[in-house]
């Protein structure tokens, strides 16, 4: 029984994710969102979840964590055998049959890029560093009531200032 979603056919009997051929580069934001698709189909409802997904939470504008997708075992992806190389990046993909979450694919290269650092900054869309510079350095004090910030420093600072004559 299989399920496809371009370019991944889901083989529910082997437990293989296969990449269509000619596929070089390879998003793991891309690949879970075929993974939640296979999991709902008429297929893959009657069978045990392939993955689980973790992080791209919002941290602020543009900035978001990392996916993590962990392919459950035994799943792993499977690319054709031949002499080409495949780049999987946009995440971190982990898991799989004993921890790997690639399958053997005789003669290709498979370049799995890791992020260290949990965060994906994205500048599509968000503000001027000038806007947001304006939008920090133009608030009010009185508006500054997050203990710990700068603005409530300053604030504390202005509020406090009135005091020292009458100190002396």
């Amino acid at each position: 029984m299989s399920f496809y979603s371009a370019p991944f056919t889901f083989n529910f009997d082997e437990r293989y994710i296969n990449v269509d051929v000619g596929i070089v580069s390879l998003d793991c934001v891309l690949l879970y969102a075929a993974i939640k698709l296979a999991q709902t189909s008429e297929a893959g409802v009657i069978h045990p979840r392939i993955a689980s997904g973790t992080g791209r939470n919002m941290l602020g504008p543009g900035v978001r964590t990392a996916l993590t997708l962990e392919l459950l075992p035994p799943w792993q992806l499977r690319f054709s055998p031949g002499a080409y190389s495949v780049t999987i990046s946009g995440g971190n993909l982990i898991g799989g049959l004993n921890g790997d979450p690639i399958a053997d694919c005789p003669g290709a290269t498979i370049v799995l890029i890791q992020s260290a650092a949990a965060t994906i900054v994205t500048s599509g869309g968000s503000a001027p560093a000038a806007d947001i510079a304006d939008a920090v350095w133009g608030a009010s004090l009185d508006e500054q009531t997050v203990a710990g910030t700068a603005g409530a420093a300053l604030k504390r600072i202005r509020d406090n200032t009135g005091l020292i004559p009458a100190l002396l």
